[in-house]
């Protein structure tokens, strides 16, 4: 269970909030309550701490289709990756690199061009064989747009 993931819960997740109509057990239900799409399953996993086995119950709730991974990409999820990545990459000197991944638009297009001036500059204040492993690193990551 990856803890940044978050869950969503989905219609029929939906229709047992409003109607009971699956009848489910209270601590199914107590947890369900607290997947609202938006916290990742570390924050849930905090929300829920006064309930056991909340993991396992998270698990449970997705097998019987109550809820689901969201696996919508956002620009902040990936802007937050590109900077873990440029940090691992560039240690110390990747400050101006986060900088600008931080100010790019939130568009495709917007991160591609930041990403291509960053391996420019990259390439000529650090050195080019880092330039070259953090493109081949972002790309991957840029990918999934």
């Amino acid at each position: 269970m990856d803890p940044k993931k978050v869950y969503q819960k989905t219609e029929k997740g939906e229709e047992e909030l409003r109607t009971r109509k699956y009848g489910l057990p209270q601590n199914l239900r107590q947890v369900l309550i607290f997947v609202d799409g938006k916290s990742n399953i570390t924050k849930v996993l905090e929300k829920a701490s006064g309930f056991p086995n909340v993991g396992q119950t998270l698990d449970e709730l997705a097998v019987q289709g109550f809820i689901q991974l969201d696996e919508t990409v956002t620009f902040a999820g990936i802007k937050d990756e590109l900077i873990a990545t440029a940090r691992q990459t560039l240690g110390a000197d990747a400050e101006k690199v986060i900088a600008k991944i931080k100010d790019s638009p939130d568009t495709k297009e917007g991160l591609q061009a930041t990403m291509t001036s960053c391996k420019k500059f990259v390439k000529l204040v650090i050195d080019e064989k880092k330039a070259e492993e953090l493109i081949r690193k972002c790309s991957e990551i840029m990918s999934r747009l």
